[in-house]
């Protein structure tokens, strides 16, 4: 921190949000990252995030005690510990998905009337439902491919656990990061520097992609593999960031 931060209004970021605040939040994950979207949003990234938009607010709600928001922005600060959820949300992202339910059954019918002639009943309607479903089911591979090709990703909570063990600070993994309008991460990622630094905790995360990673080593973030797949703030006593 710069002693200008330090004449700037102090700024708290909340823990968990309601109903209405998770399904946003839901959304704007959603729309944020997609196969399509991972740079500038786009009408087409948007049809896929109508998608997976309930997928998305089921996570909020099973993560909500991990939950950390300021204004418009948002981020999963995740310690290792087991979530607390948050029974109206979960009940909200029920009622969005039986909505999404109900509007794949009711395309996925006359879809599959339409496959009987050429395809036999049971093929057609496993015909139509992979159809209605396919921008799921892509997004589903993408993601588990962008795993697969990852191992450090995929050691992030074995990372964290060395960390914890080795210096007993607190140790975060840092997900989901969005924000609704421009300016609105940067004031939550400050506040909750303000945060760490005082706790001495290291964050790692994955960035998106590499003007995700700038982004991040322009507010002090450092490399924690060598590719940069994953980094980490780290204010722990004598380590430079």
């Amino acid at each position: 921190m710069t002693a200008q931060d330090s004449l700037r209004e102090p700024l708290t970021a909340a823990r968990g949000a309601g109903p209405i605040e998770a399904a946003r939040i839901g959304w704007r994950r959603a729309r944020s990252f997609n196969l399509l979207n991972r740079g500038a949003h786009s009408w087409t990234g948007a049809l896929i995030a109508a998608w997976l938009w309930p997928f998305e607010t089921m996570i909020v709600a099973l993560n909500w005690g991990r939950l950390r928001r300021l204004d418009g922005a948002s981020m999963t600060l995740t310690d290792g510990t087991s979530p607390r959820m948050s029974r109206p949300v979960v009940l909200t992202a029920v009622a969005l998905l039986l909505a999404q339910l109900a509007v794949v059954v009711a395309v996925a019918l006359p879809l599959t009337v339409a496959l009987l002639g050429p395809l036999s009943a049971s093929w057609a309607a496993v015909g139509a439902l992979v159809i209605v479903t396919a921008p799921l089911l892509l997004e589903l591979g993408v993601r588990l491919t962008r795993l697969a090709r990852s191992p450090e990703v995929r050691s992030l909570s074995a990372r964290q656990r060395e960390l914890a063990a080795g210096s007993g600070a607190p140790v975060f993994v840092m997900s989901a990061f969005v924000r609704a309008r421009a300016g609105e991460g940067s004031r939550l990622l400050r506040a909750l520097q303000e945060e760490w630094q005082r706790t001495g905790a290291v964050v790692l995360f994955n960035p998106a992609n590499e003007a995700v990673a700038a982004y991040y080593q322009r507010h002090g973030a450092v490399a924690d593999s060598p590719s940069r797949a994953v980094m980490r703030f780290d204010y722990r006593a004598g380590v430079a960031t």
